[in-house]
């Protein structure tokens, strides 16, 4: 985090140290310090985007004068302004470490509050190894799904695909991409997802995979 020391008026650099519901905690000169929230982004604390980077529904983006895909294709005003938004609202949250992230996701999850999850969950993705992403693509590509956004799931798995050309994606993950394609009318690419599923599982299926099968079989153009 940077801010303006009053009186020296140089920008500083710290690391946050805490993030409660109403506050952050820092430390500055050996000296603990708690600051509201609400004064990110009024002057008085503020941040950098440079080299900022920015998780949001299955696509990264870094800034660069204005927020770029990570293919390079900028979207338009309205969407820099929501994701300048978005980054604003998360950065206090950038410094925690991505098992905190993690369970913090789930946590939110249980009850029931997706958003909240989906923004934990994309968060961790900055900061995670390829074995922590493992341990959560599935959930939050069940949430990318449960808010009705398969798309997110189908540009993360593009974007995964782009980055770590050998990722192997579990069963779990290939089955929701499957439903995703569903959702937004590709039978064939769901069919093709399923199928892999099934290959891998001997020729078996369990009832998640039940399920998205069903779906393609009764499904109507």
């Amino acid at each position: 985090m940077w801010f303006i020391d009053k009186e020296n008026s140089k920008e500083e650099s710290v690391v946050i140290n805490e993030v409660c519901k109403e506050t952050f905690t820092f430390i500055y000169k050996g000296k603990p310090i708690k600051c509201p929230k609400v004064k990110i982004g009024n002057g008085i604390y503020k941040h950098s985007k440079n080299n900022a980077k920015i998780f949001y529904m299955g696509e990264l983006f870094f800034f660069d004068g204005k927020w770029k895909r990570y293919d390079n294709k900028i979207y338009s005003a309205k969407y820099q302004d929501k994701l300048s938004k978005i980054f604003d609202k998360r950065f206090p949250f950038s410094e925690l470490a991505t098992l905190l992230l993690i369970e913090r996701a789930r946590k939110a999850k249980e009850s029931k509050k997706y958003d909240i999850a989906i923004s934990y969950f994309e968060i961790a993705l900055l900061k995670s190894s390829i074995s922590e992403v493992l341990n959560y693509i599935s959930e939050l590509t069940s949430l990318y799904r449960k808010c009705h956004r398969p798309n997110a799931v189908i540009e993360l798995y593009k974007y995964i695909c782009k980055k770590h050309k050998s990722f192997y994606f579990p069963n779990s993950f290939l089955t929701s991409l499957s439903a995703a394609y569903l959702d937004i009318g590709n039978k064939e690419k769901a069919l093709q997802y399923a199928g892999e599923v099934y290959g891998r599982m001997g020729g078996k299926k369990d009832k998640e995979l039940e399920k998205i099968y069903f779906r393609i079989n009764t499904y109507r153009d």
